[in-house]
């Protein structure tokens, strides 16, 4: 009995230390790594449950329709490697705007980081097993130029509508072509007053 009564007092104090421990390792770390090492302590452990919905408390998780990415049957736990993986196998980026665009889709709807950094886009290309970009800076300037991503201010980016209804379309090459159809460039207004104000100057 007495033997019972120490493991019941032992316990929680191994599982306070553990919180505070765990607590003290996290603590000065970015959001974002946070979330990336908290991904991985329940795959580690093997205390992965079986899947379930993508979970996070950002505004745009869960946004998508039942027939976009959301729908996929993807291995493992939302934010996992191999969750990652499958979720990247299963959409076949054809280029790397493409990629870069399920990256920040991923980013978004997985991982709670609806903005996001270009060293965020590697650490995730990494996560999902993704060949190495070799020069992600552009890749993500080159997106940016597709209307995948825009930016969110502060050296940060985010994916855009047309992003998203890319992704969404992905593998299907067709609706890939109707989704930027139905999300064409709405920013032309800024080339036309320039013209006006030229014609003016001539005047």
């Amino acid at each position: 009995m007495a033997s019972g009564k120490a493991e019941q007092t032992d316990n929680p104090s191994n599982e306070i230390k553990a919180m505070d421990s765990t607590f003290k390792a996290l603590v000065n770390l970015k959001p974002d790594e946070q979330r990336r090492v908290l991904a991985w302590l329940p795959q580690k452990l093997n205390l992965i449950p079986a899947e379930r919905p993508p979970t996070g408390g950002g505004p745009l998780a869960g946004a998508s329709t039942a027939s976009g990415a959301h729908a996929l049957t993807l291995k493992g736990e939302p934010g996992s490697r191999e969750h990652a993986k499958t979720f990247m196998s299963q959409k076949k980026p054809g280029d790397f705007q493409e990629r870069v665009a399920c990256l920040a889709y991923y980013l978004t709807h997985y991982m709670n980081t609806p903005t996001f950094k270009t060293r965020d886009i590697t650490t995730m290309n990494s996560l999902a097993g993704q060949p190495n970009l070799s020069n992600p800076a552009v890749f993500v300037s080159n997106s940016v130029r597709s209307q995948y991503l825009s930016s969110a201010g502060k050296g940060q980016q985010q994916i855009t509508s047309r992003g998203e209804a890319v992704v969404d379309a992905l593998p299907d090459r067709e609706k890939v072509k109707q989704a930027i159809e139905d999300h064409k460039h709405s920013g032309r207004r800024k080339k036309r007053k320039g013209k006006k104000s030229k014609a003016k100057a001539g005047n």
